[in-house]
């Protein structure tokens, strides 16, 4: 399962989910990644991190879709909303 089930972002902005597994002992945690629709979003794991990067402005939410290579019906997913570029005063405040 992944932590947060919708994000809203920036383009530019890079952020993470929590990918956990359940039962947490001895688990193929190798994962395909898919993107629905493709490039808006760049994503990479690293460890059980789900590495996000806004690339493009979008109208409906990417779902990104993770799904264990070793037991294929087991699936996470999430949903991403890419925003307009936060504007310079926005990034300075922190309400990226």
């Amino acid at each position: 399962t992944l932590d947060k089930e919708k994000e809203a972002r920036h383009v530019g902005d890079l952020f993470s989910f929590q990918l956990s597994f359940n039962p947490e002992a001895n688990v193929d945690s190798r994962v395909t990644i898919t993107t629905e629709p493709e490039g808006f979003v760049a994503t990479k794991m690293q460890a059980n991190l789900l590495i996000v990067t806004a690339l493009k402005e979008t109208t409906t939410p990417v779902k990104i879709t993770l799904t264990s290579e070793g037991t294929p019906t087991v699936q996470a997913t999430c949903e991403v909303t890419v925003l307009p570029p936060a504007s310079p005063t926005q990034r300075a405040s922190g309400k990226s």
